[in-house]
């Protein structure tokens, strides 16, 4: 493959979970177009290290300071260290994951004629919001073009923060199909999978009130929930009285997710709203049938069911898309096939590979469509 630049410089300030995970997707895909890449991690408590050949990586420590407030703290550390960058390198181009946290760093291309693309992933609503948009638009209006992981999060993330923008591009998260692939063996029927953190917007009290509803029809059924976080013990709290806690199990983080899903029948997803959601389309890449409640970038993936329900967000509609399920082999294995392959067909890192081997090109020509 002939590369297509000579030196590229890639930002980012997510150490974890499905965010690092597309990220160092694209730091392999971006070695195929060109000579040399740079990854520069933002960190706050420790250094990033990759088991990768090829790139070079510098670490760039920052306050731990997460509150938008502190924003002007965090950019006169940041933007002395990114000059300083781009002064000692000569770079085709930039693509930064962290988003707000180098909102200078357009200002600091255009000196240097190096065309900016902003990764946006996720979308936040602020106490502090003028602030946050302060900064928000200072990013976006001095780079080349955005890539936005949904159409739903480009028409919020735009809208909130009253931004207008001529060139955004749809890119979104990679998913590894041959690494997220079906098992051999039959799915454990009796396994629910219910994958994030244990946060408020993630509505568990709503998928433990549907499971007190499954457990009656299906007392064999259980509920696995991966991943952790300060809402853990109020969720415990409610599965004790709901008198499900032998059907729900919390196992906290787990590195080793195809197990995860290939162990599981039906992946619950009762979010309120997602920018995306990679963890619906690693269980449908795992051929696992998906029903969910969540608002944003699921509607999209799940659209006309494929691969899954979207169901109102009440515990009733929840239990009776699941127990369906459960009683309709044929229908469930239709689902799993086709769920699967509309990972392969729109997610997959090949699919990904050719989005962005078109938006480099279009960056590195000064083209926009």
């Amino acid at each position: 493959m002939n590369k297509i630049g000579k030196n590229i410089l890639m930002i980012s300030s997510t150490t974890y979970g499905g965010s690092f995970e597309s990220f160092k997707i694209t730091i392999e895909n971006a070695k195929k177009y060109f000579d040399n890449v740079y990854v520069v991690f933002l960190y706050r408590k420790s250094p990033v290290s990759l088991d990768m050949e090829g790139i070079y990586l510098q670490n760039i420590k920052i306050p731990d300071l997460h509150k938008v407030i502190f924003m002007p703290i965090l950019e006169a550390k940041i933007k002395p260290a990114l000059k300083n960058i781009l002064e000692n390198n000569d770079f085709d181009l930039i693509l930064s994951y962290a988003l707000i946290l180098t909102s200078s760093i357009g200002e600091l291309a255009k000196s240097y004629n190096i065309p900016v693309i902003l990764n946006i992933n996720s979308f936040t609503k602020f106490r502090a919001k003028p602030i946050a948009s302060h900064y928000f638009h200072k990013a976006c209006e001095n780079c080349w073009g955005l890539m936005f992981a949904s159409n739903t999060l480009r028409k919020d993330f735009m809208k909130y923060h009253n931004i207008t923008h001529s060139n955004t591009h749809i890119i979104p998260m990679p998913i590894d199909t041959e690494k997220f692939s079906p098992s051999d063996k039959p799915n454990n029927k009796d396994n629910l999978i219910a994958v994030g953190r244990l946060v408020k917007l993630k509505r568990y009290d709503l998928l433990l009130k549907a499971m007190s509803i499954i457990s009656r029809e299906k007392p064999s059924v259980k509920l696995i929930i991966v991943g952790d976080g300060p809402q853990r013990k109020k969720l415990q709290k409610i599965a004790s009285q709901l008198n499900i806690e032998k059907n729900v199990e919390f196992i906290g983080y787990r590195e080793n997710m195809v197990e995860i899903y290939r162990n599981g029948a039906i992946l619950v997803h009762p979010s309120e709203y997602e920018t995306f959601s990679r963890v619906i389309t690693e269980a449908l890449s795992c051929q696992v049938p998906v029903v969910s409640c969540s608002g944003g970038g699921p509607e999209e993936i799940l659209a006309d069911d494929t691969g899954g329900f979207l169901v109102e967000p009440r515990p009733d509609k929840i239990a009776e898309k699941v127990i369906f399920l459960l009683e309709n082999p044929k229908i469930y294995a239709k689902l799993g096939a086709q769920g699967r392959k509309r990972v392969i067909q729109h997610y997959s890192i090949p699919v990904f590979a050719k989005r962005m081997e078109k938006i480099y090109k279009l960056a590195l020509e000064g083209d926009y469509e």
